[in-house]
Formats: structure tokens, sequence, C-alpha cells
């Protein structure tokens, strides 16, 4: 009996999960509640994601991962330990698992990282750059000496990496993603309206009316807000004023391929430039961002059909070929 293969893409908010035995990905949020007394696991993912601000003393929410690392330890066993026992069953033997991760991610990071999938169950565990997996996701593998470039941006930060060989050559990556871009709104909505919201409530505004370039202006109404003395309010929120409050975050994101590009060698460079850049994460739908960077950089960026999946794709990709160790120092470059 062979061990299956289970491929894990860890993300901010979620987690997506893959295998060789099947087609399908799953995507699970990362939350958790928890009994505040026994300390014993309540739920995770979509059954409980909608408890959030919502749940009675008695649960802890909880976000077992958070910005693309370990939140939690023990918690992140549980629920990982969950997830492997409901995909393989009763099966005696335990899986191989490859999990990608953010060019961002220290070493710390990656060692608790490949703990918990031990703990959890893992016969062997490797990661992958979610660069790597991005590219092998869009474009295939290739072992060619040839420049591609990835910009991630999802919910944690904004990743840019240039892709050769299956390996990185050059990385960086800044706070100018998803949460600093809620966090942009609230700084926004308290400055100019005067006005505090809840997190999903700010999170929601930011999905209905992110954007680059000011457009037709697009009204979101706002029922649950408050201001600094308690006193509820309402209010009409547009567009327009979306784009102004998160227009740092996307100048910064410019500003990040520039700087990776002037420390990449030029040959590289070259490669980049004729290839274009691949536009990945959450965020890459963002109306006008693609054409944004493209003026920012001189580079093109290509958004593909639903970005956030790109990197989960690759590592799927790579699960049937996975068979040594070895493959960590090619295809398994973390």
């Amino acid at each position: 009996m062979l061990a299956k293969k289970i491929g894990l893409d860890v993300g901010t908010y979620s987690l997506k999960v893959c295998a060789d035995f099947r087609d399908a990905i799953d995507e699970i949020p990362c939350t958790a509640a928890v009994d505040t007394l026994s300390g014993s696991l309540l739920g995770y993912g979509d059954a409980v994601r909608s408890m959030r601000g919502r749940a009675p003393y008695s649960y802890q929410m909880k976000s077992f991962i958070r910005s693309g690392a370990v939140n939690d330890f023990g918690l992140a066993v549980r629920v990982l330990g969950d997830v492997f026992d409901r995909m393989l069953g009763q099966r005696v033997l335990r899986p191989a698992v490859v999990a990608c991760v953010g060019v961002g991610a220290t070493e710390l990071e990656k060692k608790m990282l490949l703990d918990v999938l031990h703990e959890a169950g893992a016969a062997r565990a490797f990661l992958v750059s979610s660069a790597v997996a991005s590219s092998i996701g869009y474009y295939g593998p290739s072992a060619r000496p040839e420049g591609r470039a990835v910009l991630d941006v999802g919910a944690g930060a904004a990743d840019f990496a240039v892709v050769t060989m299956n390996g990185v050559a050059a990385r960086k990556a800044v706070p100018a993603a998803g949460i600093e871009m809620t966090k942009a709104l609230t700084a926004y909505l308290s400055e100019e309206r005067g006005v505090v919201l809840g997190e999903e409530e700010t999170e929601r505004l930011k999905r209905a009316l992110a954007c680059v370039y000011p457009r037709e202006p697009e009204l979101a109404f706002v029922a649950g807000g408050k201001k600094a003395n308690g006193e509820a309010v309402s209010f009409e929120l547009t567009s327009t004023e979306v784009s102004k409050a998160l227009r740092g975050c996307f100048d910064r994101i410019g500003r990040l391929i520039i700087s990776v590009l002037e420390e990449t060698p030029p040959e590289l460079v070259g490669d980049v430039r004729k290839n274009g850049i691949l536009l990945t994460g959450g965020c890459a739908v963002i109306p006008g961002l693609e054409a944004f960077l493209t003026r920012s950089v001189g580079v093109s960026v290509t958004c593909p059909r639903q970005p956030a999946y790109c990197a989960i794709r690759g590592v799927k990709r790579l699960l049937p070929g996975f068979k040594a160790p070895q493959a960590e120092r090619t295809l398994y470059e973390a």
C-alpha cells in the first residue's frame, strides 16, 4: 500500500488543501473555536468563521495560522490532524505532505510549520516557496535557466520573487497586501469620517469597493459603524474614497518590484522584461492593479484566472512526481 501525498498552501486567512488521489482543492478558513473552560476544539473553518465577533463568552475564537505562519502550535496540530484524518480515513500509512510558504517566511517559521505537519500526522514534510509553486502552477515546471517573476498580493505581505530553474534567485516582501489595506481603510474612516468599524465590516467594504483608479462611483451602505463617543452611525462609502485610502499600499507594491529587480542579475531582469510578471493572490483581482503595476515598473503584469489558486495548483502538479528527499533541493526550495 503506497502512502498518499497531500499538498498545502498556507495562507494568511485560509488554508488550501489538495491531494494526489483526488481532483478537488479545499479551502479552509484559518479560524477555530475553542471552549474557554475545557480547551476542547469546538470547530474550525467555514463552520465557525461567521461566529467571529458574535460568539458567546464560552467560545474563544482563534486563528491557528496568521500572516502565513503558525500562530498557535497546539491548535494548528489539532486542526491539521483532523484535516488529514478526514481526507485519508482509516489508513495505516501516514501521508507525505508538501506545503508552500511565502518568500518572507523566516527559518523559525519554516521549522515551526514542519514541526506542526509532523505532529499532525505527516510521515515526511517538505516546504516549497510560494513563488516557485505559483510559477509551476501557471507555467509548469522548468529546469531551464530562465527568469520568471511572481508577485503575490494576498492577505498578508506582498511578496515578489524572481524564479529560475525551479528556485528563487531574488525575493523580498513588504506589508502592503490585504491586512495592510484593511488597516489603511480603517485609518481613513477614522480620520476622514470619524467612524470606527469592526474588522469584518471593514474587510467587506474593501472587497466590495477596492480599486486602483477612481471610477464611476460605486456605493456601499454601512449600518454598523459608531463614532468615537460610542454613538451609532450609518453612512454611504464610495469606491473613490476606498481608492484614495489604499493608494499608499499600491505605491509600496510598485516600489517593491523595482527594488527587487535592482538587486537581480541583469540576465534575469532581461528575462523578466520579456516574460512579464505573474500577479497572484486574493488581492490580485482588485480592478486596475494589473494596469497600475505595468505602468509603474515598465514590465507587463498578467493576472491569471483564479490568481489565489496558482500556488496550490503548482503544489498539486508536484505531488505525483514526489518520490525522494533530494527533491527538496530542486522543486522543493523554500
